[in-house]
């Protein structure tokens, strides 16, 4: 796609006009022209990635790309929240998001790949790894494109975009200050968004994680090399009981994650139900 047909400069201007809502200036392209523009770009990113094979990553499991680019209301709250920022070096105008159900290193082998499709090298400035260091309880990895103009890619797990999209619905409700750490004064608002950001950071981070840990034993299970398994096979040798050991861990991480994984899914089915209500009661 060919480079932005305005410069910096106009884009600035058209962000100044957005955030203090006065007329646009001559020679400033409109908000509408320009989102158009960008959503050409993010098609063209989104395509680009649903082309990859992702069989060989991630097998059965189809991963949803969707791309959006920001309104104009999303915009100005931003560039009123950010009096600095300009509208040329916002790196979320355009957005792809690619999510799957997948753990957490095919997420990083999928960061690695689209980074690589793009040739971007899969790390700072390029990726933000926003996992260890949620943002309001975010979650997620993103990529940071330097193309015809900036786009983010987000890559997450399906149980980081179901609460991402809890945690917007709550925004909507609760006002999107919660993104940014500002608490609803409200108590019942103020233990729903708690509620959503500790369900993230602290029970679906550590489902993912033993999530991990399952996929890493099976792994150390399936490479076990054919031409010992005769010897696997004959009880009270060491290798039969590291076998049986690991099998045995596997059972039990299985156990764990499968209770874990149903007071997770309670949790958010909770919080959605408050939502609903705080919603029915506005």
């Amino acid at each position: 796609m060919d480079q932005r047909p305005w410069s910096n400069t106009q884009l600035k201007r058209l962000g100044k006009s957005i955030r203090s809502g006065e007329p646009l200036p001559a020679n400033v392209p409109s908000f509408d022209e320009v989102i158009v523009w960008y959503n050409e770009l993010n098609s063209s990113v989104q395509k680009k990635i649903q082309e990859i094979d992702w069989t060989p990553l991630l097998g059965a499991r189809v991963p949803e790309v969707t791309s959006r680019a920001k309104t104009i209301d999303t915009l100005r709250e931003k560039l009123v929240r950010h009096p600095r920022m300009s509208l040329g070096t916002i790196q979320d105008l355009a957005g792809v998001r690619f999510e799957a159900e997948m753990t957490l290193s095919e997420q990083d082998a999928v960061a690695n790949a689209i980074a690589g499709l793009f040739r971007h090298e899969p790390e700072p400035p390029c990726l933000h790894d926003l996992r260890n260091d949620a943002h309001s309880g975010y979650r997620a990895v993103h990529l940071w494109l330097m193309l015809s103009g900036p786009v983010e890619v987000q890559i997450r797990t399906h149980l980081q975009g179901e609460w991402a999209n809890m945690y917007e619905a709550a925004g909507d409700l609760f006002g999107r200050g919660i993104r940014y750490r500002e608490m609803p004064e409200e108590s019942v608002p103020k233990a729903i968004v708690e509620g959503l950001q500790n369900l993230s950071t602290s029970d679906i981070a550590n489902l993912e994680e033993e999530a991990q840990a399952i996929q890493q034993l099976e792994l150390q299970i399936a490479e076990t090399p054919p031409k010992t398994l005769p010897i696997l096979l004959r009880k009270g040798t060491k290798s039969y009981r590291e076998s049986q050991a690991k099998r045995a861990r596997l059972d039990q991480l299985q156990q764990k994650y499968e209770a874990r994984e149903s007071q997770v899914r309670l949790g958010l089915s909770n919080i959605r139900e408050a939502l609903i209500n705080a919603k029915i009661g506005k």
